[in-house]
């Protein structure tokens, strides 16, 4: 099985290699073509290696780690997703729809998306007139939610899929904060990632490809490491925190992190030999401070600054939450899902040009859903809390609770970027056979 999962994963590599070049020769067509011949193998190879099904999305959502074009021969790269959603229910229906008893009890209440998404399109039918299909289709990567019944049946038939998950994602991510690090160190000489030159900080280019999936590889490798300090994944961990902290320079994640990591790392002394572990871990963190401790130090005194001085992010942060919770036309039910290409839509899209909704988190949740969007962030919780009492990933789960809870009022990646709750509730779900080596 190993040989064989290697050498799906060698050949859909090539095919991408292949894309990910002729994306930067501007040869868009042809690199459209092998994007979608490797997603169709993957997806012929999820058959018996369900892992690759989730593995796809994450390549869909980083646009081939930042190559790829905003649409795939005229398609939203979200609406491929559906595909995978469509796919995985008849893969499960092959197997008749078995293993759904051991999906999970707590992920029946994930169904309560379905509410979200029908009411939210629902609302914007009332504000703007905007279709109810149209409404529904806009919020595919909420629909896409749905896809974790079926993979988690199909991982359940060959539970060592869980552990080969977890290795998939830790190496994504080491290439896509490798590819955002030379992309750093290149530009503006050489540019081959899609990004502006406005989006700058500390004087540099902040480039933000795969955020979520490398904060959440960085989690998951701090979670082996209070188990095991081993050189590989120190390694990781460095990779990871510098792109975080000096390619991607997103304050948030960077202090959602340090308060999922510290808190992990405080209730780890309780286990056994977990002093012993603590000692080595303070001695890794004392020789890396001086590297990273100065850019923390000036994330921190830029939020400082902006909120003395009321400019920056944090006027553009308070502005937003004015401007858009005054669309809302109902506590309950939001203001809608609206496009800006439906008439009348553009209105409630932005201000000055740069307000964005996805700058808000939650508050965001309230406007286009109203109380019914914030108790289905709410019931993301409690799943989350449920599962650290069950799953195997027990120490990354807590860290990604305690990183979703504290970066939830400025980004909110569980709902824009539903991917990697997804690829993270399938990590919970994971049987304790799924610890064995793959």
């Amino acid at each position: 099985m190993r040989f064989k999962v290697q050498k799906i994963i060698l050949l859909v590599a090539s095919i991408f290699i292949i894309a990910f070049w002729l994306y930067i020769l501007n040869i868009t067509s042809f690199a459209n073509l092998f994007t979608l011949l490797g997603l169709f193998i993957l997806l012929l190879a999820s058959k018996s290696n369900p892992e690759l099904l989730p593995i796809s999305l994450v390549i869909i959502e980083t646009r081939l780690f930042g190559v790829g074009p905003e649409k795939i021969f005229g398609v939203l790269p979200e609406k491929i997703e559906l595909l995978i959603l469509i796919f995985s229910y008849i893969l499960w229906a092959m197997r008749k729809f078995d293993k759904r008893n051991q999906i999970p009890k707590s992920y029946l209440l994930l169904l309560y998306t379905v509410f979200v998404v029908i009411s939210s399109a629902i609302m914007a039918r009332i504000t703007v007139g905007q279709s109810i299909l149209i409404g529904i289709l806009l919020q595919t990567r909420l629909l896409v939610i749905l896809s974790i019944f079926p993979i988690v049946s199909l991982m359940n038939f060959e539970p060592l899929s869980y552990k080969r998950l977890w290795i998939l994602i830790k190496k994504i991510a080491i290439i896509q904060s490798l590819v955002n690090i030379l992309q750093l160190l290149l530009y503006p000489s050489v540019q081959f990632l899609t990004i502006t030159s406005e989006n700058l900080r500390f004087g540099s280019i902040r480039i933000t490809y795969g955020y979520v999936l490398i904060a959440i590889a960085l989690m998951m490798t701090f979670s082996e490491i209070l188990n095991q300090v081993d050189k590989k994944n120190i390694f990781y961990f460095l990779i990871y925190s510098f792109d975080l902290l000096f390619v991607c320079k997103t304050r948030m994640v960077v202090f959602g992190l340090l308060v999922s990591i510290f808190i992990a790392f405080i209730l780890s002394l309780r286990k056994k030999d977990g002093w012993r572990r603590a000692l080595i871990l303070i001695g890794f963190f004392a020789l890396i401070t001086p590297v990273f401790s100065s850019r923390v130090s000036e994330l921190f005194a830029l939020t400082q600054q902006e909120v003395s001085t009321n400019t920056g992010n944090y006027v553009a942060r308070t502005g937003e939450v004015e401007f858009y919770t005054s669309q809302v036309k109902d506590p309950i039910l939001g203001r809608g899902f609206i496009s800006p290409k439906t008439k009348g839509g553009e209105i409630f899209d932005t201000k000055h040009g740069y307000y964005s909704l996805t700058d808000i988190g939650i508050i965001a949740l309230y406007v286009i859903s109203g109380v019914v969007g914030l108790i289905w962030f709410f019931i993301l919780i409690v799943i989350l809390i449920e599962r650290l009492k069950k799953s195997k990933f027990n120490i990354f789960g807590l860290e990604y609770l305690v990183y979703s809870v504290v970066t939830c009022m400025t980004l909110l990646s569980s709902y824009y970027q539903s991917e990697y709750l997804i690829l993270s509730l399938i990590l919970l779900a994971a049987p304790k056979i799924a610890e064995e080596e793959v």
